[in-house]
């Protein structure tokens, strides 16, 4: 980042002009001038810029300043009249800290209090005016209980009289006190969300509230102060920014300045704090209006501007006879049903004219309830579902319809790789009644105008309403009680059932949405359970229902169930193994995926093996397995106190209880076969790798004098040296909330794959040692050609990553959906998974594909998110990805780039030497950048940040996979890929690609040539 001083000024034309660095830059305002000259500087630096003001009329208190104590010894010197609300609003932030268990509100009010002081510096002769503060129990007496004048504030009430018809300046009378008065004196970037407001309230207090609220906007907003920030602060939304531009007053500058200095957690308290104080301020404004109102009510005023003596219909009364009678003809009907026995059960089917809500927090399934609805109506009962998709598109609603259907892995088909019998269950789903609606700008408006035009429409699902705000999703944040009332409405003018998904289960917003039927889901005791709770709106829970996720699969089973096989595929595993078997597999997934960590390598590596055979539908690999699943039910390793580890230890429980006493079926028999036969040859199999992170204690110590590389301490002193006052280490008590639980080992991007035309099997092999391990065996088809395998393996491939890969230094801030990638921002990325057409080559984002959530999204960090422009711009991917959610900050490439030059230094001496040396140097060195990450709370460390890690990862991944991708532009077969650093090619002998330089240094391989039929050597083979 370049720290340029610059100067900006105004000129006589009004107009501003900022220098620095030989650029220039010139808008209507200061800030304007100042962004324009950043950008100058950005598209010839190709970094962010960081401005400083080359001079400072006012002096801003320091960091070492803005801490409570000193800042009130600086308000009693320089703000006197201030001191006691600043001692009260101090122990307001302490007290209120106390509650939450953090230091955000202390933290803010330090921002805010130095703001104070920088503004009484720079106005000393000025007396500041405090802003009048009335507690409104009830409306000011001045508003004489006019509803229309309810939420305006004490100053705009003492001006109200003094308003006179010049300029742009208007009166009460000008505005007329109508729909259309008021939308005609609105400026026309208003008019549309005014309509949309007023036309949505119909009648009633609710029009009362919202055409007063327009109207004081159009009062207010026609002064000519207003006008003139409405314009600066339209040419800046036209330019894509936000927020009115700073003006010319030195206390504006002033507190530029302030804000230009703060650090990471300070400008995130203060922002917290003011969006706490917008959420307590609109609350007691509408406090005041529904005061005013019930005043206006008492007096006899009437609610909206209605003619009295227009006649309209009675309305329609029934008596109890009629109740009784729909009641006795309507009990043998339900309505539609999820087609799970336990819910449906519970539920009585969805209720025809009512709002029924799935609420879930993120990640747990609530989308795959609606999709269960959906299927059963319209694949099962044979009738027509409406499926408002707000965030998945009609392609994953496909994928996961099929997967439910067939029981082929999700993963897989996200990827486009569909068995024979899933393209025909495909085919026969051509004619399902079931029409979706993934179009942009989907609103619970839009939904309510297409359903009645569908004729027999039996269930409306809309998947998903947002509780995060995006711009993208009309169905988010803060519109989502207006689009449950709309949905509720339409569903009881239609008389049909209306499902909708929300990502949510915080009950104050659940609340808000005031849904006729909530059904809850939430983690049971039983981890591998979820308890599903159905309440009814003024009644309370009226039942509940144990479901067993199945995601691999995108759907719910009846809790205890098996899973079924009604397709028949042919690459699922369900022909194979009993429940016992499979529920063992699925526990086993987040270890042997890599998500989660702490197993024996051992049993790792044969939990993985029996994913396998079951994936494979291969009881030959079953029974050989058996024995040694058998010992580590019957010995089970520890395991962590999580919930994967406590699901994992029953599963390995109930696979010791029910091994001996049988099980029916050809798996059974040939585990029996396979035990009195006595052959176990996997038992005593030798495993290379290492428990865990391989980290021991004391590895977190610095090198004594005199090692042969002091990796540890080099690393160490690299992020210290660094000038963006890095963080290294994420406090403990921070490390179960925001961006940190989201991170994972899966996120590496590693590849791991095998060409589709080539067979993969894994061979026992006898080391030198006497040592019996398994290896690859790659079998080629001839219509490769001749040829011979090449193996290329990269030299250094994480130390290499560590010369430029793009960290942030301090903490990562929620910065949600984003519309485009920031090359300035560095951190993690929540996308959907790119489709990649190729097949010669994996997927760029390698392994992460394989673990979506329940929408078909991952989370990524930056070196993919490069690699994924990267491939947009060379037109090898059709459109970037869309970013729903991120946790970013500033960008930093040389974090890591001493520890890179001490590394390649040392490698360049040692390889020659080799021997302990250079074995001893590899191992420092892996421990060193294992630090970053340690995987046991035990393991002590002068790191813990998983995002460093895991970007390191991800750009050796990235470098891995982009040098084999030009080989293969440049007509080379690329057989496998695996991990950072291993390729296979296809090639004539002793020719390896091109693209690769041989050699010993960084960012060069070694080439070995293996011929068809053997073994692919590994570690010191």
């Amino acid at each position: 980042m370049g720290v340029y001083v610059a100067s900006i000024e105004q000129g006589e034309d009004g107009r501003w002009t900022a220098a620095a660095g030989g650029l220039t830059g010139t808008g209507d305002g200061y800030t304007d001038a100042r962004d324009a000259l950043a950008d100058a500087l950005f598209d010839r630096d190709g970094q962010e810029p960081q401005i400083r003001r080359d001079r400072t009329e006012v002096p801003i208190p320091g960091r070492e300043e803005r801490t409570p104590e000193r800042l009130m010894k600086l308000v009693a010197t320089e703000v006197p009249d201030h001191v006691e609300k600043a001692a009260s609003s101090l122990a307001e932030a302490r007290e209120r800290d106390a509650r939450e268990g953090s230091t955000s509100a202390v933290t803010a009010w330090c921002v805010h209090t130095a703001g104070i002081i920088v503004i009484a510096r720079a106005r000393p002769v000025e007396r500041r005016r405090e802003p009048s503060f009335v507690p409104w129990i009830k409306p000011d007496p001045r508003a004489g209980g006019d509803p229309f004048l309810a939420c305006w504030t004490p100053q705009e009430l003492d001006e109200l009289e003094q308003r006179s018809k010049t300029g742009s300046v208007l009166r009460a009378e000008d505005v007329p006190r109508s729909v259309l008065g008021i939308l005609e004196a609105l400026d026309t970037h208003w008019r549309a969300q005014a309509w949309q407001e007023m036309t949505r309230a119909c009648h009633g207090p609710n029009l009362d509230r919202a055409m007063a609220r327009w109207w004081h906007v159009a009062m207010v907003a026609g002064t000519a102060e207003q006008e003139r920030t409405f314009e600066q602060a339209k040419k800046r939304r036209d330019k894509g920014k936000l927020g009115t531009p700073m003006t010319d007053l030195p206390s504006s500058r002033a507190l530029d300045d302030l804000h230009s200095d703060l650090t990471d957690e300070e400008g995130a308290a203060d922002r917290a704090e003011r969006n706490r104080q917008q959420k307590e301020g609109e609350a007691t404004r509408r406090a005041r209006e529904d005061a005013c109102l019930e005043g206006a009510a008492h007096a006899g005023a009437v609610n909206s501007p209605r003619n009295p003596d227009q006649d309209s219909a009675p309305r329609r009364l029934a008596t109890l006879g009629d109740a009784i009678g729909a009641v006795l003809t309507s009990v043998q009907a339900t309505g539609p049903l999820f087609g799970l026995s336990g819910l449906d059960a519970a539920t009585g089917g969805l209720p025809s004219g009512r709002l029924t809500l799935v609420a879930a927090a993120p990640n747990a399934g609530g989308s795959l309830l609606g999709l269960a609805a959906a299927r059963q109506t319209a694949l099962v009962d044979g009738h027509k579902v409406l499926y408002a998709a707000s965030g998945p598109n009609r392609a994953d609603i496909l994928r996961r319809i099929l997967s439910a259907e067939t029981g082929g892995d999700y993963s897989r088909l996200k990827q486009g790789r569909l068995t024979a019998q899933e393209e025909h269950v495909a085919q026969q789903l051509v004619q399902a009644p079931l029409l979706i609606d993934d179009g942009s700008d989907l609103t619970a408006e839009a939904i309510a105008e297409t359903a009645p035009h569908v004729q027999d429409l039996a269930l409306v699902v809309v998947d998903r309403l947002q509780a995060a705000p995006s711009a993208r999703l009309p169905l988010s944040g803060d519109r989502l009680p207006g689009a449950s009332q709309v949905l509720a409405t339409f569903a009881r003018t239609l008389h049909i059932p209306v499902l909708a998904i929300i990502d949510s289960d915080d009950p104050a917003l659940l609340g808000l949405l005031d849904a006729d039927v909530l059904v809850t889901l939430e983690l049971a005791e039983d981890h591998s359970k979820v308890q599903v709770t159905v309440a009814e709106r003024d009644f309370g829970a009226i039942g509940s229902a144990y479901l067993r996720p199945d995601l691999l699969h995108a759907r719910f089973l009846d809790a205890g169930t098996a899973p079924a096989n009604p397709g028949g595929d042919e690459g699922s595993a369900r022909h194979l193994g009993g429940a016992v078997e499979r529920e063992l597999a699925e526990a086993a997934l987040p270890y042997t995926s890599g998500a989660q960590q702490g197993l024996p390598a051992s049993v790792t590596h044969m939990l993985a093996a029996l994913r396998t055979a079951l994936a494979h539908n291969s009881p030959e690999a079953l029974a050989e397995l058996a024995p040694s699943l058998a010992e580590a039910a019957a010995t089970p390793p520890p395991l962590p106190d999580t919930t994967e580890g406590k699901r994992l230890a029953a599963a390995l429980q109930a696979y010791g209880s029910a091994a001996p006493t049988g099980t029916t079926g050809p798996a059974a028999a040939a585990v029996h076969a396979t035990v009195d036969g006595g052959h176990a040859a996997e038992a005593d199999e030798a495993d290379e790798a290492d428990d865990g992170d391989g980290l021991v204690p004391g590895d977190e110590e610095d090198e004594p004098e005199g090692v042969v590389f002091p990796a540890l301490k080099i690393l160490k002193d690299a992020v210290a040296r660094s000038k963006m006052h890095p963080i290294p280490v994420i406090r403990t008590e921070e490390r179960d909330s925001g961006p940190w639980p989201l991170i994972s080992e899966d996120m590496d991007g590693e590849p791991r794959w095998v060409h589709p035309d080539v067979t993969l099997t894994r061979v026992p092999h006898i080391k030198a040692n006497g040592k019996r391990v398994r290896r690859d065996q790659l079998d080629v088809l001839d219509s490769f050609g001749e040829g011979t395998l090449c193996l290329i393996d990269r030299n250094g491939s994480y130390p290499s990553a560590c010369s430029a890969v793009p960290l942030t230094p301090n903490k990562l801030l929620h910065t949600g959906s984003l519309n485009a990638f920031d090359k300035t921002q560095a951190g993690i990325y929540l996308i959907d998974i790119p489709k990649w057409n190729r097949t010669d080559m994996p997927h760029p984002l390698g392994r992460i594909i394989e673990r979506p959530d329940e929408q078909g999204r991952v989370w990524v960090t930056t070196p993919h998110m490069k690699l994924l422009e990267k491939l947009v711009r060379e037109g090898h991917l059709a459109a970037a990805p869309t970013i729903y959610d991120s946790w970013t900050g500033k960008a930093n490439e040389s974090l890591f780039k001493p520890f890179y030059e001490a590394t390649r230094k040392a490698r360049t001496e040692l390889v020659q030497i080799g021997g302990d040396p250079y074995k001893a140097y590899k191992t420092r060195l892996s421990i060193a950048l294992r630090l970053l990450w340690p995987k046991r709370a035990e393991q002590r460390s002068p790191f813990w940040r998983p995002d460093w890690r895991m970007s390191m990862v991800a750009e050796a991944s990235v470098r891995h996979w982009s040098v084999a991708f030009r080989a293969v532009q440049d007509g080379h077969k690329l057989i496998a890929l695996r991990n950072v650093d291993a390729a296979v090619f296809w090639t004539p002998r002793n020719t390896p690609p091109a693209t690769y330089r041989i050699g010993t240094g960084f960012g060069e391989v070694k080439a070995k040539f293996v011929q068809h039929g053997q073994i692919i050597p590994e570690g010191d083979d």
